[in-house]
């Protein structure tokens, strides 16, 4: 055999394994690219799901009471206690007052 067929044979053999080479690398760079595209396609569905959940706590948290607008709208046991027993004095001072009224009108009656 002559020289330039060995050359010719080994370019060719290098030629085929180099688009061998190639098309392997591609191929695998392929499938890297498309495992990559599914993991941020659900990243992405994980960023959404958890801004409707950040939508709905931030919904929740604006609806939901403070202590402060607690205290503006509902008074406390022991404020509620403090004022019962304020009203039950007075009603106790109207009843008596009442009582001193009706005795006095007796008396006239009786006098009169």
């Amino acid at each position: 055999m002559e020289s330039w067929m060995i050359s010719l044979g080994i370019g060719i053999i290098t030629y085929i394994s180099i688009i061998v080479t190639l098309r392997n690398k591609v191929d695998t760079h392929q499938r890297e690219i498309d495992e990559s595209h599914k993991t941020i396609k659900a990243l992405f569905g994980r960023l959404d799901k958890h801004g409707d959940d950040i939508v709905k706590l931030n919904t929740q948290a604006e609806l939901s009471l403070t202590q402060k607008d607690v205290d503006n709208k509902y008074v406390s046991k022991e404020l509620f206690r403090q004022y019962e027993k304020h009203i039950d004095g007075r009603f106790d001072r109207l009843e008596v007052g009442q009582g001193k009224i009706l005795k006095f009108i007796e008396d006239l009656n009786r006098r009169g």
